[in-house]
């Protein structure tokens, strides 16, 4: 494919999402200009194994500072969080992203059960399956 004007000719080239602009200038010269742009490559993330707490951890303590922990994935730009707490039935009480961080600090509401579960998410914004929903439970 290309483009003859004036005797320069104008040839694009994109291969995998990559844009390539070559041009010469005459048949007898022999110059080339390479322009790229970044790639996006879909990166396969893993699920982030959680640490702690536990599933079925019980906190006998007020008032209720929790820190979810779990494992660093290979690839992951940021990962995101979701916790709930149940008052006759599931209600969302955070859906945050931690950045980088492997570590989420909060206060937990009530003396209730509450669970948590986590994901990766990759530069490109592709997400890893969601964790398994760990439980835990307030009793103060």
């Amino acid at each position: 494919m290309g483009i003859i004007m004036n005797q320069i000719r104008i040839v694009a080239i994109s291969i995998i999402a990559t844009s390539i602009l070559f041009i010469s200038f005459g048949s007898a010269q022999e110059r080339a200009v390479k322009m790229e742009r970044p790639v996006k490559k879909n990166v396969v993330l893993h699920n982030p194994s959680q640490l702690s707490p536990t599933s079925g951890t019980v906190f006998n303590k007020f008032p209720r500072h929790t820190v979810l922990r779990w494992s660093k994935v290979d690839g992951a730009a940021s990962y995101m969080v979701e916790v709930e707490y149940n008052d006759s039935k599931w209600e969302p009480l955070v859906s945050t992203s931690t950045g980088k961080a492997t570590i989420y600090k909060f206060d937990f509401v009530g003396k209730q059960s509450g669970r948590w579960r986590v994901w990766a998410v990759g530069p490109d914004g592709n997400e890893s399956k969601k964790s398994a929903w760990w439980g835990f439970k307030y009793t103060k």
